[in-house]
């Protein structure tokens, strides 16, 4: 989980830059395209079958996290807002997913958690001082994304140990890069050299911790 915090804060810096030449769309979509044949050779590297058992469960994931992907790439693309107050909004999806763990998924949520979701959270605003200057819309998509994305998380908490992690990723990158074929093409512009090389590491960064992620949320309870 550490290692996929880490790679997705990357991810949303390269990500920013990306957004800066080409429409937040397509960065988006480099995200999800990129994961396919990843996954593929990953899953083929590690002989592992590519077939999701629980397809309803998958779909519930991949769905959530492709509205996820929606809001997180909107508010990243949006240069007139401090990156640190789009990640502190981001940075409330483990509040939704404590709250919701039991409700959602019957797991019991020790009270130390709470505890320790509010010190992190002073932690995210100690560290990025953000000054939530936010405009309604560009608040509204990140906090969305993060209710969206703690809903994926569930999702993937039901999957459980059983599914291997790259069918799962496989299966939420195919779904997302239909999502978002259909959503660039009416904004679609041919990148050059360079932005092709950002969005290579936004798909390359967001997929390796996609990964750590998955297997992180079938190994342990989800809050």
């Amino acid at each position: 989980m550490t290692l996929a915090s880490a790679l997705f804060a990357a991810m949303n810096v390269v990500a920013r830059l990306g957004a800066a030449t080409m429409p937040w769309q397509e960065v988006a979509l480099s995200r999800f395209l990129i994961g396919i044949p990843m996954m593929l050779a990953v899953a083929r590297w590690r002989g592992v079958p590519l077939r999701v058992e629980q397809p309803r469960a998958a779909l519930l994931r991949s769905f959530f996290g492709t509205c996820a992907g929606v809001g997180t790439f909107y508010a990243l693309a949006q240069s007139d807002v401090a990156l640190g107050d789009v990640v502190t909004l981001f940075n409330t999806s483990p509040i939704f997913v404590a709250l919701l763990s039991f409700p959602v998924l019957r797991e019991p949520v020790r009270p130390q958690v709470f505890g320790a979701l509010a010190l992190s959270a002073l932690g995210v605003v100690a560290i990025l001082r953000p000054e939530l200057r936010v405009a309604g819309d560009v608040g509204l998509a990140a906090l969305g994304a993060a209710l969206a994305s703690s809903f994926a998380m569930m999702a993937l908490r039901r999957l459980g140990p059983r599914e291997p992690p790259e069918a799962i990723v496989l299966h939420f990158c195919v779904f997302g890069s239909v999502a978002f074929t259909l959503l660039s093409i009416p904004v679609w512009r041919t990148p050059d050299a360079r932005s092709a090389l950002v969005l290579l590491a936004t798909g390359l960064l967001g997929n390796t911790a996609q990964l750590a992620m998955t297997r992180a949320y079938s190994l342990d309870g989800a809050a």
